[in-house]
């Protein structure tokens, strides 16, 4: 949206505007623009989260109850405190568990805001909060579950096919726990326009992989069946593993 004039924006574009009796040290980073009373800052959440494993990029150790990440939500970022399950006394580099946050200042959130955890100037989480369906029993531990990794160059693919999985998932009975956005794998290269007129012109462009995480807690046969008829769209790529 950038450098184009607008007639309208929608929820999720990135738009400058132009706001009338505002002044520029009124306007804090982090901030969102609403409909009054459409939204509300909070410092206490609960969300699931996946850990990065050590080959993703993440964390080479667990951590425990009280850990202190950063946590950026849009533009902003902001310390909060992890409380873990009553039946969790760490969370391993790959685990996917369902935490509650205190943060030190509040955010403006609502249902399914992404967002991802920092230590150390590197991402080591990512995570959606607040999660309305994570309730019930679902802290329990489970006797399996099917873990649902999904890649794709179009994030609207992506999401549309998450969407679908999830949906199928809880038709049959299974609890869902995501799905949870995962880093955006970005590769960047460099080529030559023409080897024979100028050897030092190049095109830069870039690939970006987006991911998605769901674990199907407790699935039936019922389940099985049904994902495994899914006729999922083509650019999406699937690995299901049983755990």
């Amino acid at each position: 949206m950038f450098r184009k004039l607008l007639d309208q924006g929608q929820a999720g574009d990135n738009v400058g505007l132009l706001l009338r009796g505002t002044k520029r040290e009124d306007v804090q980073r982090g901030q969102v623009l609403a409909k009054p009373a459409s939204i509300k800052p909070h410092n206490h959440f609960t969300g699931e989260i996946y850990v990065l494993s050590k080959d993703e990029g993440g964390r080479h150790t667990p951590f425990f109850n009280n850990y202190r990440p950063q946590f950026y939500f849009r533009t902003t970022d902001v310390t909060g405190s992890i409380e873990l399950p009553a039946d969790k006394e760490m969370v391993m580099p790959g685990d996917n568990v369902s935490i509650t946050v205190k943060l030190i200042n509040p955010i403006a959130m609502e249902e399914g805001l992404r967002f991802a955890i920092r230590e150390g100037g590197r991402t080591v989480g990512a995570g959606v909060s607040p999660v309305r369906s994570f309730q019930g029993n679902i802290m329990s531990a489970p006797n399996q579950k099917i873990r649902i990794r999904l890649k794709a160059f179009d994030y609207k693919l992506i999401d549309q096919s998450a969407l679908e999985i999830v949906d199928t998932a809880k038709r049959t009975g299974a609890v869902v726990k995501g799905p949870v956005p995962l880093p955006t794998r970005i590769q960047r290269f460099d080529v030559l326009r023409s080897p024979h007129v100028n050897k030092t012109s190049r095109d830069q462009f870039e690939i970006r992989t987006h991911q998605r995480l769901m674990d199907i807690v407790d699935p039936t046969d019922k389940t099985v069946d049904a994902l495994m008829k899914l006729d999922l769209p083509a650019g999406v790529d699937v690995e299901i593993k049983l755990q």
